[in-house]
């Protein structure tokens, strides 16, 4: 029996669900043991719609992947996850870097929110096995030949840090609105000011990179501006 059967059949049930939270009517259902296929991409789809995917939907997700055919979908809530752990925004589900993990090993190809969170994870790790020092390396230097640069590279194992010549390197982030135009005035201890504007390496996630000397200090300050240039 589908949830949607049920409801027909049973009004006051119907009546008394509604009520309930949509994680709340999953679980009803899933006690019931009725198909819940359905209920779980509607859930999944209202809240990616609405960008408010909280993490209490990881469970569902899982149950998803499980029966779920929807790719798009699939994907859709990875993508979410990732791009929200790039920014910093809020905690991840625990699983994100299982899932992450499944697809690489698998060799599918994923979108770049996916492929940079991971890569920002890999990069914090304590301890990396042979297949995931692998997978850094190859993802560093896909993206250092494209002049791509995060902040948390200089987090990568010291053996990355020496075959990408990233001793030496300083990087200024910053953390804004995509599209908007950040300038950033710096100087090299006694030097003149100098001033760019900062390159925009992911949605609102502004690098500047630096090559800095034993002994010197940069001196620098950052500008948003109210309106990006058109």
């Amino acid at each position: 029996m589908h949830v949607e059967d049920y409801m027909n059949e049973t009004p006051a049930c119907l009546l008394a669900m509604l009520t309930q939270t949509r994680e709340d009517l999953w679980q009803a259902a899933k006690a019931e043991e009725m198909s819940v296929v359905a209920l779980e991409e509607n859930i999944l789809f209202q809240t990616l719609y609405a960008e408010n995917c909280m993490e209490e939907t990881a469970a569902i997700y899982d149950s998803y992947l499980a029966r779920g055919k929807d790719r798009m979908l699939i994907e859709a809530y990875l993508n979410y996850w990732a791009h929200a752990y790039m920014l910093s925004k809020e905690h991840v589900p625990d699983k994100l870097f299982d899932y992450l993990s499944y697809y690489f090993a698998k060799g599918i190809e994923l979108k770049e929110s996916c492929n940079l969170a991971y890569m920002k994870y890999l990069s914090g790790k304590d301890t990396l096995d042979e297949k995931e020092f692998a997978l850094l390396d190859q993802l560093l230097q896909y993206y250092i030949l494209r002049n791509v640069y995060f902040q948390f590279y200089k987090n990568v194992d010291h053996k990355l840090i020496i075959k990408y010549h990233l001793y030496d390197k300083h990087f200024v982030e910053y953390r804004g609105n995509p599209g908007e135009r950040i300038t950033i005035t710096y100087r090299f201890d006694d030097g003149q000011p100098i001033t760019e504007e900062m390159i925009e390496m992911y949605e609102g996630i502004f690098v500047k990179q630096f090559v800095v000397f034993f002994g010197e200090t940069i001196h620098y300050a950052l500008y948003a501006d109210a309106v990006a240039d058109l």
